[in-house]
């Protein structure tokens, strides 16, 4: 056994028969206690899914890589889905976002949700249809981020419509199709006409179609309780600013949203009225009911950062469009708001155009959106696990 080292021990050798000589075997003593149990794994990061909306910034004009490229790596995402047109206002976005020829959001995705497209409004005259139309699309497209269902026009479990209700094929409304009637021209009439809502329990959003003022005119929808007491009231004139078509022909419409009171849902009655001081046809568009999930996305807004191009120098519309996303996040709690503008210098930040980006300006776009995410983030859990932080 000489310069062999024994595979068991003393005891079982001699039981054996065999010669034992020191050193020829380990001692039960090194070999019978088991070894350590290895050190726990880390937990592994969940695959968190981006998807980023936006306008000729969610692309590379200049440089090498745009912000939503970026985002993945800055985040540490599982991938990052680029929803981004160029040219796009908000409202084009908000349109693109259920367009079923469009890149149409799916009920219930769960990630973060990046949107950067208030920019290109500023290009836009300032007057009130610019801006209700920028606030109204805006809304509409949060609505639809944090939906847990979307029911359709053609939902019959949801909308009752009584009267003569035609339906409108449109590759541009919520699930291609939407509701209307020519409501009776005297000022502030309703139309006999109406629909009977079903609305489920919860956060709800009744989604119509807003109309540029080229279009003619739009209606005043309102909703009446089971009392037939009216509780909301939406117009979808002056709500949809025309723009560029994009490819997709969504230039002269655009969503508008009208929330349901309460969360306890029930039957409710829609009424369309003529609004005062127009004339003509109006036409009121009925599109879906929209309610929220339980457990939404992150929704990341962006403010509009100050570009030099002088069609874009308008500073009491600059100032207004950066209040919307503010605005959001006080009616939707998974909103998170970035503001890119802090440290911004679009001298060294922006391209030759004194519009698009370069390399450092999507960098910072980029950090911008992690940090207000990060920051969100370390607030809430500080608010959790701190009792009495908060009154």
């Amino acid at each position: 056994m000489a310069g062999y080292l024994a595979v068991t021990d003393e005891m079982t050798l001699t039981e054996l028969g065999a010669t034992v000589v020191g050193k020829d075997f380990l001692r039960r003593s090194e070999y019978s206690t088991p070894p350590p149990p290895p050190p726990p794994q880390l937990p592994t990061a969940p695959a968190i899914t981006g998807w980023a909306y936006g306008d000729s910034w969610t692309g590379a004009t200049y440089g090498t890589a745009a912000w939503p490229a970026l985002l993945r790596d800055y985040m540490g995402l599982y991938t990052v889905l680029n929803r981004g047109v160029a040219g796009s206002r908000i409202q084009n976005v908000a349109v693109h976002a259920q367009a079923p020829s469009g890149a149409p959001w799916v009920p219930g995705n769960h990630g973060l949700v990046a949107v950067g497209a208030l920019l290109n409004n500023q290009a836009d005259v300032d007057d009130a249809n610019n801006r209700d139309t920028a606030y109204e699309s805006m809304r509409a497209l949060v609505a639809r981020f944090s939906s847990g269902a979307i029911r359709e026009d053609t939902d019959a479990a949801t909308f009752t419509y009584n009267g003569t209700w035609q339906t409108f094929t449109d590759p541009m409304a919520s699930g291609g199709t939407a509701r209307y009637v020519n409501p009776t021209l005297a000022a502030d009439a309703f139309h006999t006409d109406t629909i009977t809502v079903t609305v489920p329990a919860g956060v709800n959003y009744l989604q119509f179609i807003g109309l540029a003022p080229e279009m003619g005119t739009g209606a005043t929808f309102t909703l009446h309780n089971a009392g037939g007491a009216e509780v909301a009231r939406q117009r979808t004139d002056g709500r949809s600013r025309t723009t560029l078509g994009q490819g997709l022909g969504e230039g002269k419409r655009a969503p508008v949203v009208m929330r349901v009171p309460g969360t306890a849902g029930g039957v409710f009655t829609l009424k369309v009225t003529t609004p005062p001081g127009y004339a003509g046809a109006v036409l009121g568009y009925v599109d879906c009911l929209i309610t929220l999930a339980a457990q939404p996305p992150m929704v990341v807004l962006l403010k509009p950062v100050h570009v030099l191009h002088p069609s874009y120098q308008k500073t009491a519309l600059e100032t207004y469009l950066r209040t919307i996303p503010d605005t959001m996040a006080t009616e939707f709690s998974n909103v998170v708001v970035a503001d890119p503008n802090l440290g911004f210098d679009p001298v060294a930040m922006l391209g030759a155009d004194l519009l698009h980006p370069i390399d450092p300006g999507h960098q910072h776009v980029t950090a911008a959106i992690r940090d207000a995410v990060n920051a969100t983030a370390t607030r809430r859990a500080l608010i959790l696990n701190i009792p009495g932080l908060v009154s």
